[in-house]
């Protein structure tokens, strides 16, 4: 990447983006426990992994976009003189450090105590009828900051205030959590509805916002915001579609149940449906690892003949997904009768 910004190049974003994101991914997993392959399509996990994942990606483009800006500008002295290739090469590498050693391992960290805790938020949820405060725990020692020790020990009702601002992580490296207890509400003398604010990156319920990272974030505070948020939309498709189809590929050798009997999938066809425009498509795109159970839930909504000649597909018939209005599976029947699937579309003309 350095050869390509010194010789004016365009250097490789997307070998860039897969390591930056690949890190940062992974500590998703690793703090949440589960991954696409292992939960079900309609649930709040699934739902809350996509959200956690999606934000992670455009936080990785605007991270690599601050990172790239910066080196360009090393490019010359500070007279406004070109700097020698090997000069300029050791200053950027040293940039390059910072920012994919010493900053990426702090947002790794990061990326797994947020999905913990969006994990257990989760739990929380799901447990509130039980289990109706939830209590704050420090982790007590000398590396502790002082505010939150404060807060250990606070039990609130779920649907306090506090909650939405101060459920950890609350500060980079914040090793403190929360339990679920149905014990009574104690603030131990700490006025908890004027409590001062986080630094903003902080100040939220990763469980309720589905963010690691929020656009507080220094990386975020740019001058072409919109462009490199568009290039964040563009980078994280391209990467499932490599991904997931990497994953899939071969996968599916017997057809699959349906409402309208057994449908086959082949490769071409998720690689297909990866591809197919969608308004919700890093969504839609997460659904194939669960496509199975997708096209088992699905119920029949229509069909229509080919919008021009396709040779041997004689119907199209769509099936709308359990639990979501835009989701709508696509199988093609041949004249032999057989089904297969084709593509997930957010909407069809019938």
């Amino acid at each position: 990447m350095l050869n390509d910004i010194y010789s004016n190049a365009e250097p490789n974003k997307r070998a860039l983006f897969k390591e930056v994101f690949g890190n940062l991914s992974a500590g998703i997993v690793e703090g949440y426990g589960k991954n696409f392959p292992n939960i079900k399509y309609n649930t709040a996990d699934f739902k809350m992994l996509t959200e956690l994942n999606y934000n992670a990606g455009v936080f990785a483009v605007f991270k690599n976009h601050a990172q790239i800006k910066e080196t360009v500008k090393l490019l010359k002295n500070e007279d406004g003189s070109l700097r020698s290739k090997k000069d300029f090469i050791s200053e950027a590498q040293k940039l390059s450090d910072k920012y994919n050693k010493t900053y990426l391992a702090t947002e790794y960290d990061q990326a797994v105590g947020s999905a913990r805790m969006a994990k257990k938020w989760q739990d929380i949820e799901r447990t509130k009828h039980l289990y109706p405060n939830i209590r704050y725990v420090a982790v007590i020692d000398d590396r502790t900051r002082q505010l939150h020790k404060q807060w250990h020990n606070i039990i609130l009702p779920i649907e306090h205030p506090f909650w939405d601002t101060h459920y950890p992580p609350n500060d980079w490296g914040c090793r403190c959590m929360v339990q679920r207890t149905d014990k009574d509400i104690q603030d131990n003398g700490v006025d908890v509805n004027t409590i001062p604010a986080l630094p903003k990156q902080f100040n939220m319920n990763v469980g309720k916002t589905g963010k690691v990272f929020n656009y507080d974030h220094p990386y975020f505070n740019t001058t072409n915001f919109s462009e490199v948020a568009e290039l964040a939309k563009t980078a994280l498709l391209r990467y499932q579609t490599t991904e997931i189809y990497a994953t899939l590929k071969n996968t599916f050798k017997l057809p699959v149940s349906s409402q309208l009997g057994k449908v086959g999938i082949n490769n071409k066809a998720i690689k297909e449906a990866l591809n197919k425009p969608h308004k919700n498509g890093y969504f839609k795109n997460n659904l194939l690892y669960d496509l199975k159970a997708v096209l088992i839930d699905a119920f029949y909504i229509g069909s229509s003949e080919p919008f021009k000649e396709v040779g041997h597909w004689k119907t199209y018939h769509y099936l709308r997904v359990k639990d979501f209005e835009d989701m709508i599976v696509i199988i093609r029947e041949d004249f032999k009768g057989q089904f297969f699937f084709y593509s997930i579309t957010d909407k069809v003309k019938l």
